[in-house]
């Protein structure tokens, strides 16, 4: 995920004799930004003095990434943190078909999405808040899915050591690559198919991950990218 940098354009922060940070106008006939700030005389700002101080005047809460199986839903809280006494205004970009947003207008928002067969498998959403001329960002991944027939599954599932993940796309294509991702879209473990149409349709998963360390029981899953599309199934590991 991508947090976009703190940028001041026409206000700026000061400290005044009480040590708190008010507003006070400038003019920024060069573009300067909070990063630049460790010099007094750039114009965005004296006694801001770097890029994290600017960071603390309005700063939004990660968001994970989110997967979902097609007519799936789920709920996204937002919030957001920071100095400025003014309350930020939230909006969310690049949003599925099927969504809804809600600033609630205390700093606050909202934002619902169900899947649907028409959203791409991937879809990088971003959440802006601002306040005057400060803005922060961040973005996440919505990941969808479908549920797959008897041409794609695992072998035993549980399982506890290994499993068999029998790649056969029912479409007569052949698969690409199997990831294997935690529910929370971090990748574990990954094959890709250099043979192509003659690869083998049993890949085997020994329970571990990129760098050969077993990985903790519960559900992960099980992503095929073939040559005309992609789908994931869900195991389950056992102690």
């Amino acid at each position: 995920r991508a947090r976009a940098a703190v940028r001041a354009r026409r206000e700026n922060y000061s400290p005044d004799n009480t040590g708190d940070l008010h507003w006070r106008r400038c003019a920024l006939a060069r573009g300067d930004v909070a990063s630049m700030s460790n010099s007094p005389n750039n114009n965005v700002g004296y006694g801001l003095f770097n890029a994290t101080a600017a960071a603390d005047i309005l700063t939004v809460s990660d968001i994970p990434d989110v997967t979902l199986q097609i007519d799936e839903s789920a709920i996204i809280p937002i919030t957001t943190s920071g100095r400025s006494p003014q309350t930020p205004v939230i909006a969310a970009h690049n949003l599925p078909s099927m969504a809804d947003f809600q600033d609630f207008g205390d700093g606050t928002a909202r934002l619902s999405i169900t899947a649907v067969t028409s959203d791409p498998p991937e879809r990088l959403v971003t959440v802006t808040a601002t306040v005057g001329s400060f803005t922060d960002s961040v973005s996440f991944t919505v990941r969808t899915y479908r549920l797959t027939g008897r041409s794609f599954y695992a072998v035993p599932n549980p399982f506890t050591d290994e499993t068999n993940i029998y790649a056969v796309p029912a479409d007569g294509s052949y698969w690409t690559s199997i990831t294997i991702f935690t529910p929370a879209g971090e990748p574990v473990w990954e094959r890709v198919n250099k043979s192509g149409p003659t690869a083998d349709v049993i890949v085997k998963w020994d329970g571990r991950n990129m760098h050969g360390e077993r990985v903790a029981s519960g559900v992960y899953l099980v992503q095929i990218t073939t040559s005309q599309d992609r789908a994931i199934l869900k195991v389950l590991k056992t102690e």
